[in-house]
């Protein structure tokens, strides 16, 4: 068996390695070693819900820019009927993907990160991030796009007959259902706010049984 994983740090492992922790020890990892299934998991830091969407819609990660090279997914490309099981995690709604034609890439962008210290941002992007936090984006949006991103991946998986995982991390909006709450689900966390050895087995634990009773 092969399974697919995409989200944003919370599947990729974020903090694990910075805490004395190996990526072996995320959630991801433990569910493919119960089952004996390959790990395909091309989550990152940082990543936005349009980023896990171009992924999967587009079968490939390319020109992907990012703050950190080690968080950088490689380039490659995929097929969607290779997995016998899906695991997607859905992020906060306050990140955005933008594709810059300047750089030929992909770039991430969450409200306000252009007023952080040390933040590198050309003076183009900071006044479009400006305007679009201003004056373009609203909770109304927000749901739109949740509602789209949610019934495009389940029905398209669907079609394809597999069968999948979809959790969420930040405000859900009440139409779209989800098997897990990764914010909101009591586990065991880092000072970093991502979840520690101990909470990615949590993780797994609650996974591998919904998992279960859907390979039956």
């Amino acid at each position: 068996m092969k399974f697919y994983f995409d989200g944003c740090s919370w599947t990729w492992g974020g903090g694990l390695s910075e805490n004395g922790y190996s990526l072996e020890d995320r959630w991801s990892t433990l569910v493919c070693k119960h089952f004996g299934a390959e790990e395909f998991n091309i989550s990152s830091s940082g990543a936005t819900n349009e980023t896990i969407m171009r992924h999967f819609f587009t079968g490939q990660t390319i020109n992907e820019r990012q703050n950190r090279q080690k968080w950088k997914v490689p380039d490659m490309t995929f097929d969607l009927k290779d997995f016998d099981f899906f695991f997607i995690q859905f992020t906060m709604h306050i990140r955005r993907e933008f594709y810059d034609s300047r750089a030929s890439a992909w770039r991430r962008y969450k409200y306000h990160d252009y007023e952080l210290p040390g933040a590198r941002w050309a003076k183009r992007h900071i006044e479009f991030f400006q305007h679009y936090s201003t004056e373009i984006h609203t909770k109304y949006q927000d749901q739109v796009f949740e509602e789209i991103n949610h019934t495009a991946i389940t029905s398209h998986l669907k079609c394809l007959n597999k069968p999948y995982f979809l959790g969420h991390l930040g405000q859900a909006f009440g139409r779209c259902e989800y098997d897990y709450d990764f914010r909101n689900t009591p586990i065991d966390l880092m000072p970093c706010c991502h979840p520690s050895k101990e909470g990615n087995k949590q993780i797994a634990k609650t996974v591998i049984d919904i998992v279960e009773k859907r390979l039956l």
